[in-house]
Order: C-alpha cells, then structure tokens, then sequence
C-alpha cells in the first residue's frame, strides 16, 4: 500500500478568500446555468516539496458582498435542504459546529437543483477551498461533470464530443476533489470508464490528466486522511464509509460500540482495514453503537455519534471519559455529515 506519505497533505488546513454571491450564501434558491460559466478559482494552502507545512486549524472566509470577514473553526458539517418532487435535496449548506458549545454556525449554501447521477458525498465533493461542490448536470441531453459555486453558477469540465451508439462517449461523472482543489471525473464508455484529473485553478478540459482506466463496474473513489484521492474497488478505506482520520498517518475505525484508533503502516493489506491491532478510545463497558468519528487538527481530540443522534468527544489517548456535547437544536446529528475538523 502506497503510504500517504508520498502524497501532498491533508486538506484540513484551509485558508482562502472566497467570494460569495448574497442569493446563494443566503441560503436562497439559485439557477445554475447550462452555459458553462466559469466559476471563481481558489487555491488551498498546501504541501510544498513534500514537505508539512504549519497547521492552521481555522478557515477565513471573506464576502465581497457581506459582512466583515469572519474565521470559522470547529467541526466542519453538511446538511441537505429542501426537497424536489422527487426527494432530492436542492441545497446543500455548510456550517460548523463548536465541539465545546455546540453551537452552529452557517458558511454557505450550494444549489444542487437539476443535478444527475449520483451527487458525490460531502467528503469528496467539497472544494477545500468551500466554495465549490462537484456534481453532475444534463446539458443537451449528455451528462457533463462540473462543479457549482456559491453564486450558482455551474462550471462545465466536459469534452465536445456527444454521446453515440457505437462506443463513444456516454457522458461524464463527476466524483469530486482533492486536497489541492484538483477535480476529478469519470469518462463513460460502453466498455468501462476512464478517470480523469483537472488540475485546481484550471476550468478547461483541455488540461484534463489521465489517473486511471477502469472496467465497467463504477471506480470507488475515497479519500484518505491526507486528502488524496485514491481508486481501489478493494479497499476498505473505500468500502467502510464511516472511517477517519486523525493526521495523515493514522485512522479511526468504529466497530459496533468501539471506536478504534490505528495506525496504516499497520494495515497489511488494504482490502482489511479491520481495527488494524489499533488502541481503543471508549471505555469498554459501552454498549451502544458509536460512528462517524473525526479527528481534531492538532490530534487530540476524536468526536463521533453516539447512538446516531448524540455528539461526544474523547480525547485520542483514550485514557478519558467522553463528554458529550449539547448541539444546537438548529442540527439533527443522525441526519447530517461530518465532513472534517478545522
């Protein structure tokens, strides 16, 4: 297994200037256009040479056309809003949460109406930036892959040719970004699909890289604890969908009414995550089921759900007991994600 070592760093560390539209960042309904505007471009804080840079455990977001600039921190979540007749959500918001009051503050609002597919998880279809979410549209009757912004407007990553019936392009998917803000997706094929990346400031397709060929089955993106982007149909990293992290090196599986803490180099084959001989976090007479765990960003703390609908931190070295914390009536803790701790 390929140690995230060998990759950029995490993308906890944000900080960016983004530019929010009044409608969206409002929370109001917003029409994404079909015309392939060109959103704005941010760049995240980043490794540079393989080398870590200092951690910054907060976001400064700055509005244009809103208040004073404001720096966010805490436990970063997503909430769907809104339904369509078909009961899919129309906007998605994002907010954080403070792990010691709990209580939650709104960043941004993304108008997802109209998308197609398969609208990527918050985890991968997040921008690092935060202003930015990958999703899928009908243009012209073909699936293009893109992004939207915070004004609504949809970014266009698709190639020129159309869909035929004798092996050509039958669409793109998007899948979602990394930590540098490069944005990948799919290119369908009758006889499998192709992954592409399209580096973080570009909006041209043109710049598009190849990452990987895959067979008919769907690739399974994941991103790991340094916030690369990996394709692998057999890793559990992939398959169990409540796994995290704390610190590139590290991560946290929750087992039933355990949560434990482990190391990758300790995983031997990726197909097994299992509790990878980690260190439990939770007393052992618990009997409730835990999940979602996140990682804070200096590593000492974990938060999770209890029993799905209660947030509780515990400190990583396991040896404390888990306090819970009063969340905001505003937060339904089974329904929304937890995306990342900043």
């Amino acid at each position: 297994m390929r140690s995230p070592r060998d990759h950029s760093l995490s993308w906890r560390r944000v900080s960016t200037t983004v530019c929010i539209g009044i409608a969206c960042a409002l929370g109001a309904a917003c029409t994404p256009s079909d015309d392939g505007a060109t959103g704005t471009t941010t760049s995240a804080t980043q490794r540079l040479d393989g080398i870590d840079l200092p951690r910054t455990p907060s976001t400064t977001v700055t509005s244009t056309n809103g208040p004073a600039p404001t720096t966010k921190s805490g436990i970063l979540i997503g909430q769907k809003k809104g339904e369509d007749r078909n009961g899919s959500a129309r906007t998605l918001e994002i907010g954080f949460v403070d792990p010691g009051s709990g209580t939650y503050d709104a960043l941004a609002s993304f108008d997802v109406s109209n998308w197609q597919n398969t609208l990527p998880g918050f985890r991968l279809g997040l921008a690092p930036s935060l202003d930015r979410y990958a999703l899928t549209k009908s243009v012209n009757g073909d699936l293009h892959a893109g992004w939207v912004d915070l004004a609504g407007t949809f970014t266009d990553i698709n190639r020129t040719e159309t869909a035929d019936p004798f092996g050509g392009t039958q669409g793109n998917i998007a899948i979602g970004f990394d930590n540098k803000g490069d944005f990948y997706y799919t290119e369908h094929h009758n006889d499998g699909q192709t992954v592409f990346r399209v580096p973080a400031g570009s909006t041209s397709v043109a710049d598009a890289q190849f990452v990987v060929t895959q067979g008919k089955v769907p690739p399974k993106p994941f991103k790991t604890g340094d916030g690369v982007i990996h394709f692998n149909e057999s890793s559990c990293f992939g398959a169990h969908s409540e796994i995290g992290w704390l610190g590139p090196d590290t991560y946290l599986v929750p087992l039933r009414t355990q949560i434990y803490k482990a190391s990758i180099a300790n995983v031997e084959h990726v197909g097994s995550c299992g509790d990878g001989d980690g260190s439990p976090l939770l007393p052992p007479t618990n009997t409730v089921a835990v999940t979602n765990p996140i990682g804070s960003p200096d590593g000492n703390t974990v938060a999770f759900t209890y029993d799905r609908n209660q947030l509780y931190t515990v400190e990583a070295s396991g040896v404390t007991q888990p306090r819970k914390v009063n969340v905001s009536p505003d937060i339904n803790v089974y329904t929304v994600a937890f995306i990342d701790w900043l």
